[in-house]
């Protein structure tokens, strides 16, 4: 086995080694966040955050179209190929699809939000500012400083 050839096992294995430790650490702290939002907020505050959890889930598969997979693959053989104004054209084009298709989302929650929205987060309690400041001092102060902007109610 070569040097070049070595160094390049290496490579791959820190870089893997580093894509796993990411992964694991992604999924703690994803878990230790589920844990303390379970105990902070009522069944029905979890329950619209979940809600609200997972229409961000399928809206960021939705809004880019699926050209997530796709942009890896041809930034990928664009950039061994060394054809950089492909590889920035598709770079280019899925931003602009995710602003368009974003926006488009934006507005259709906007117009009709008591349809999309509405009965959903409907039995939500406002206090989840108030019940996280209580238990935790120093989101607190954080609160404290910074006040809730009032709401006006539908």
């Amino acid at each position: 086995m070569t040097d070049t050839s070595r160094s390049l096992q290496q490579q791959h294995i820190r870089g893997s080694a580093l894509l796993v430790l990411g992964r694991v650490l992604s999924l703690m702290l994803s878990m230790a966040t589920t844990v303390v939002l379970v105990r902070v907020l009522t069944k029905a505050d979890y329950g619209a955050f979940a809600y609200a959890l997972t229409l961000a889930a399928g809206a960021r598969v939705l809004l880019s179209l699926g050209q997530g997979r796709l942009l890896s693959r041809f930034m990928a053989t664009y950039e061994e190929r060394r054809d950089y104004p492909r590889m920035f054209g598709a770079l280019l084009l899925t931003m602009g699809t995710i602003a368009v298709t974003s926006l488009v989302c934006i507005v259709a929650v906007y117009l009709f939000p008591n349809a999309l929205v509405g009965s959903a987060v409907h039995g939500a309690q406002p206090g989840i500012r108030a019940r996280l400041a209580g238990r935790h001092p120093a989101l607190r102060r954080a609160l404290r400083a910074r006040p809730a902007r009032a709401r006006a109610d539908p």
